[in-house]
């Protein structure tokens, strides 16, 4: 095979996991956790909380990684579309016919 088809190969493959990661849901919005205040608590990456920390901290941190997550997840999905029409682009160039030179 060659490299220009190999490099395309390699271009479209990396751009349809974006696409497929795009569509993929969310997890499921973080709920407070209903730990006792004092009470040493663990987030859902599994880091441990210590003892100061308010169970309220925790779970606005775990609001705003959600909003973060869904804030991407939704500019992920707008740049699909320049994603699709740039990968017709590369596919169109790569395939397409040589020009033939005018003779004069």
């Amino acid at each position: 095979m060659s490299a220009a088809f190999c490099d395309t190969v390699d271009f479209l493959l990396t751009r349809a996991a974006w696409i497929l990661g795009a569509v993929l849901p969310l997890p499921k919005r973080p709920h407070a956790m209903d730990a006792p205040q004092g009470v040493a608590a663990v987030d859902g990456v599994g880091r441990l909380f210590l003892q100061n920390t308010s169970v309220v901290n925790v779970a606005e941190m775990d609001e705003r990684r959600y909003q973060k997550a869904r804030w991407w997840r939704i500019l992920n999905r707008i740049m699909v579309a320049p994603a699709v029409l740039i990968m017709g682009a590369v596919v169109s160039a790569k395939f397409r016919p040589p020009l033939r030179s005018a003779s004069i």
